[in-house]
């Protein structure tokens, strides 16, 4: 007989007794939770709530928790609350929230894989004026991801994304509309063996289009993790990306 599959989302209390013994642990909800979370702050009906928005890969859905305590207290169950933004987002990898287009209000990015089609995509999600009841409009910024087929295993794509600049330059410089420029996107394929970077295609803030530009092809079937960072602090950024299957690991800079 199988055993029960739980999607529980916990923390665990430092009590002070210890670094890794003594952490007790409380389940916030067993609803959603299975691979990628962000917190976020969230403002409706006149104050401010602690939120985590869930990439929900098994159940194929994209939700979100809050406690209705005065204080974002999560110790009582009765005060959490749970809302599914999007029922049909398919396999939801990862979840990642910043001001994409830098116009001074947060956004979600989830990565999606939709298991009927078999085809992957990257979407934003806006949160709306009061996101316990109103609906969380959309858009599509990049898609036809196709993932490798693994053999006796599941595959999907796209993975985790990341915001980064350039160069340091290029992230303290002003638009136009006095406001910065909106970030790149660098976005890993996962099962499909690429790296990619998706470049907004103007400044229009609420211009949603992107390009999707293919940074690396490891001709394999998946790309590992990556990381960015001014390595040598010369002012341009680097970006390093581990060729999980290929056993590679490439670097490249915007350095002149």
């Amino acid at each position: 007989m199988e055993g029960q599959v739980l999607h529980d989302v916990m923390y665990y209390e430092n009590t002070g007794t210890g670094f890794s013994e003594g952490w007790p642990e409380h389940v916030i909800s067993s609803a959603g939770g299975d691979v990628h979370f962000a917190p976020v702050t969230l403002s409706a009906g006149g104050r401010d709530y602690d939120c985590i928005v869930l990439g929900e890969f098994f159940e194929q859905r994209l939700s979100i928790l809050w406690t209705d305590s005065p204080d974002n207290d999560w110790t009582d169950p009765s005060m959490i609350n749970y809302r599914v933004i999007n029922p049909t987002a398919g396999q939801t990898f990862d979840v990642l929230i910043d001001d994409f287009n830098r116009d001074g209000t947060l956004e979600i990015m989830s990565t999606e894989y939709k298991t009927d089609v078999g085809l992957g995509q990257v979407t934003v999600y806006f949160f709306p004026a009061d996101f316990r009841t109103d609906d969380f409009a959309s858009v599509v910024v990049a898609d036809n991801f196709i993932p490798n087929p693994i053999v006796g295993g599941q595959s999907m794509s796209p993975g985790t994304p990341k915001t980064y600049y350039p160069s340091a330059a290029y992230a303290n410089e002003l638009e136009t509309d006095g406001l910065p420029h909106k970030p790149w996107i660098l976005l890993s394929g996962d099962d499909d063996g690429r790296m990619y970077i998706l470049y907004p295609d103007t400044e229009v803030r609420d211009d949603w289009t992107y390009r999707k530009n293919i940074l690396v092809d490891t001709l394999d079937t998946t790309v590992g993790k990556m990381a960015h960072g001014d390595i040598d602090n010369d002012g341009y950024e680097e970006i390093i990306v581990a060729g999980y299957s290929a056993g590679q690991l490439y670097v490249y800079t915007y350095a002149p």
